[in-house]
């Protein structure tokens, strides 16, 4: 389908196991640009079944597709502090932090970081 208003917004779910919904969208003149957040869709199903090292890889593979970003820097530190990796997810959510101070008070509300939130250099 193509709708040349670019300020309408169209949604899709699979709701079967094993469907694939594919979404193509741009600007004219500009090449397509991954969405940081894609990752976060893509590891899902991973963080769903605590399959850490999985959930792992998809944000690094974010994180080379949106270098720096902070919203993929905070969901990599949530499932490192998860699979245990401490210093990993302390220094990624610091870095997340950082880059966007507003990430704080969810840093803070996230039951993920409960591990963390003694360390030294814990933002919040």
């Amino acid at each position: 389908m193509f709708i040349r208003d670019g300020a309408v917004q169209r949604g899709a779910v699979a709701e079967e196991a094993d469907t694939v919904v594919l979404a193509v969208g741009g600007f004219p003149g500009r090449p397509f640009e991954i969405s940081a957040w894609e990752s976060f869709f893509a590891a899902i199903p991973a963080t769903r079944e605590e399959r850490w090292d999985d959930a792992i890889a998809i944000y690094e593979d974010g994180l080379r597709d949106s270098p720096g970003h902070p919203a993929v820097l905070f969901n990599l530190a949530r499932v490192e502090a998860r699979a245990g990796r401490r210093l990993d997810a302390l220094r990624h959510v610091q870095d997340a932090v950082a880059r966007d101070p507003s990430l704080a008070a969810r840093v803070r509300a996230t039951s993920d970081f409960a591990a963390l939130r003694r360390e030294p250099g814990f933002p919040g």
